[in-house]
């Protein structure tokens, strides 16, 4: 790692000073959170100037500009074309520089991974697909350092020097397939075979490996570059192999692969043989073996999404009761049509149980679709390292090399 920034979860505060309770601090010792607080500023706005900084965070212009200029010095931000106001001398509009850094991403799936190379606004530089047999831990270590080495080769030296880390997402596909090989029940038991395998990755490229679940790296990236990063409070629902996701507030997530970490999957909702079960086994894109092809409706995709969509809104009811979020974003590996009818049927569902806090929750379709894949688990890493983000799971299993 460069260094720059630093300050792992201890630096984390909010997100941005668009809502009241993000506030900025002059203290020395802050001033790593302070750096983030302002490049996640930037990142949302899309520009600012000292002055916009200092004014919305409540920095004094004096600590602004230091944080500025160290970020411009150190890479990470641009300076546009001054503009010229009715006083005072002209203001400098700052914005994030793609060049500043660049992650790598890599997202696991049961027979293919997905790699990406990602530069510090999102942009996808390469990206490839890497196929292997199922849940093969060496195989999958073989294909994906042949990849990444074929990456950094045709980086400059620059960019060689601008590379940060790496994301590793698990999707719940592989997670339980190695969890069945071992001969267990529960996918916390297979999380010790990629975390040997990031550990090995580390040492291997001589950079920080960051493991999580898919449902983080898509929230991740939803945060990053997605329609939510404009909505601080949210429910995330990612539906999978398993459905996975859990809280977001003041843009910080809430949940982490973790098993005994607070999340969504785990509320009980009824079970088709009428008792309760965890949301996060109860539904699964696999019950209608959805397909990114799928298009017409059939009666048991019909049944699904309408059986789905309850299960979803009692959680999100259970959920609203221990805290306050302003809408959901469901995501996931489906069709798209397929995501919007869940959408529709959960706004209806939520809307019919008569509680008005839950009636004007927003509900919308996530963006993991129109995203580049490995471009969430790149996001991992990313918004640790350089923006404000979750400080309650600290460093996604990360593996120093």
């Amino acid at each position: 790692m460069t260094g720059r920034i630093g300050g792992g979860s201890s630096a984390r505060t909010s997100p941005n000073g668009i809502y009241p309770a993000y506030r900025g601090a002059n203290q020395v010792g802050l001033r790593a959170s302070n750096e983030r607080l302002a490049l996640s500023l930037i990142r949302i706005h899309g520009q600012l100037s000292k002055a916009q900084i200092a004014e919305i965070t409540g920095l004094t212009k004096q600590t602004a500009s230091v944080i500025v200029r160290s970020l411009e010095a150190e890479g990470l931000l641009s300076a546009g074309r001054p503009v010229k106001g009715k006083v005072g001398q002209p203001s400098v509009p700052m914005s994030i520089n793609p060049e500043g850094a660049l992650f790598l991403g890599l997202r696991l799936g049961l027979r293919h991974a997905d790699i990406a190379l990602v530069d510090f606004v999102g942009g996808v530089l390469e990206q490839r697909r890497l196929s292997y047999g199922a849940g093969e831990m060496g195989e999958i270590a073989r294909i994906a350092y042949t990849a990444i080495a074929e990456m950094r080769s045709r980086l400059t030296a620059a960019q060689h020097a601008r590379l940060e880390d790496i994301g590793i997402a698990v999707a719940s596909d592989i997670l339980a397939a190695v969890a069945n090989g071992k001969g267990t029940d529960g996918p916390e038991s297979a999380w010790a075979e990629f975390e040997d395998l990031a550990l090995q990755m580390g040492k291997e490229t001589h950079l920080s490996i960051y493991l999580d679940r898919d449902a983080v790296a898509a929230c991740s990236a939803e945060l990053a570059y997605g329609l939510a990063g404009g909505a601080p409070d949210f429910l995330y629902i990612f539906i999978g192999h398993l459905l996975d996701g859990g809280i977001v507030q003041h843009g910080r997530l809430g949940f982490s692969r973790r098993d005994a970490r607070p999340g969504i999957g785990r509320i009980l909702v009824p079970s088709a043989s009428g008792g309760v079960a965890p949301l996060g086994t109860s539904v699964s894109v696999d019950d209608v073996g959805l397909a990114p092809g799928s298009r017409a409706p059939d009666p048991e995709l019909r049944k699904w999404i309408e059986a789905t969509s309850s299960s979803i809104s009692m959680a999100v009811h259970s959920a609203s009761a221990l805290a306050t979020f302003r809408g959901i974003v469901l995501d996931g590996l489906m069709p798209q049509w397929v995501r919007a009818e869940l959408v529709r049927e959960i706004r209806e569902k939520l809307s019919a149980i008569g509680a008005s806090d839950l009636a004007a929750l927003f509900v919308r379709e996530g963006t993991s679709d129109r995203q580049a894949a490995g471009l969430g688990a790149a996001c991992i890493p990313l918004l640790d390292r350089f923006f404000l983000q979750s400080d309650a799971n600290g460093p996604a299993g990360s593996a120093e090399a």
